[in-house]
């Protein structure tokens, strides 16, 4: 028991975890399922816990290294679009994704899923088959956006952009979620 603790305190600091929620095991369990290593390129050089900004701090994904973490988005191969269709938080209920706020749910995953599958099935097809994609995603798209998922989220996970999203939204009399306004300053005279 001593060594465990050691070598965990030794190889990886309470602060960088406890910032996102996560309790020591917690942690562990992460680094097990990541195999210490980066969950997309596999590397071990600078790992770094990962989660998912639109939703918040405590929505942790899993483990990248700092190299993989800052090209998420702009990355396209399968092993990213696998990891982003897969993440901790979802597959652990007992973590809030927010202090008091619930993950997920089941049908918003299972979405989700099969957005990621018409992104694949989109990008390998073409002409009159690439419509029947687009609008199948067109209706899981609508469905996630009716769950109040955020756009960006949805359409950064699908073949649709995010233009393209919001215009059918609109299309079908759904206002999209959107983030609050920014606060603004008022200064007297």
């Amino acid at each position: 028991m001593i060594a465990e603790i050691e070598r965990h305190s030794s190889m990886r600091g309470c602060p960088s975890h406890r910032a996102y929620g996560l309790s020591c095991d917690q942690y562990d369990q992460l680094l097990a399922r990541a195999n210490d290593r980066c969950q997309i390129c596999e590397s071990d050089y600078a790992l770094v816990i990962d989660h998912d900004h639109a939703v918040g701090a405590w929505a942790v994904r899993g483990i990248l290294c700092a190299q993989c973490n800052a090209t998420l988005y702009r990355n396209r191969d399968d092993k990213a679009q696998d990891y982003l269709a897969d993440p901790w938080y979802a597959n652990n209920p007992s973590h809030p994704v927010a202090p008091g706020v619930a993950g997920p749910s089941q049908r918003v995953i299972e979405l989700y899923e099969q957005l990621h599958v018409l992104k694949r099935l989109f990008s390998s097809l073409k002409g009159l088959e690439r419509k029947v994609i687009r609008s199948a995603a067109e209706r899981v798209a609508l469905d996630l956006l009716r769950a109040n998922e955020m756009p960006t989220r949805v359409a950064a996970r699908g073949p649709l952009s995010e233009a393209h999203l919001r215009k059918v939204a609109r299309r079908e009399g759904l206002e999209p979620a959107r983030p609050g306004p920014k606060p603004q300053v008022l200064v007297r005279p």
